[in-house]
């Protein structure tokens, strides 16, 4: 039982916990699909339909208080290629 919990304990921290090359690759696509994304502040993976969404932060923003730009996007991979949408 103890194994259960810290199994899903683990796996439900992963979906909202980042390193650099996973936010390297997320920044990529984003950028890649010509929409503007500066500096990765956030994302967090759904479990359960597997889309991303992620919060875009001007260069050197990420660590200010008081963020002036901002973009959120959400990134899903229907049909096995991956669709990015800027949100409102």
């Amino acid at each position: 039982m103890k194994i259960l919990a810290i199994s899903l304990l683990a796996c439900i921290s992963f979906s909202v916990i980042a390193d650099e090359g996973e936010k390297d690759f997320v920044q990529s696509l984003i950028q890649s699909r010509d929409f503007r994304c500066p500096e990765v502040e956030s994302y967090v993976v759904s479990d359960f339909s597997g889309d991303i969404s992620v919060l875009c932060v001007g260069e050197g923003e990420s660590k200010k208080q008081d963020v002036s730009e901002s973009y959120r996007y959400t990134i899903s991979k229907p049909g096995g290629r991956w669709k990015v949408v800027a949100e409102d």
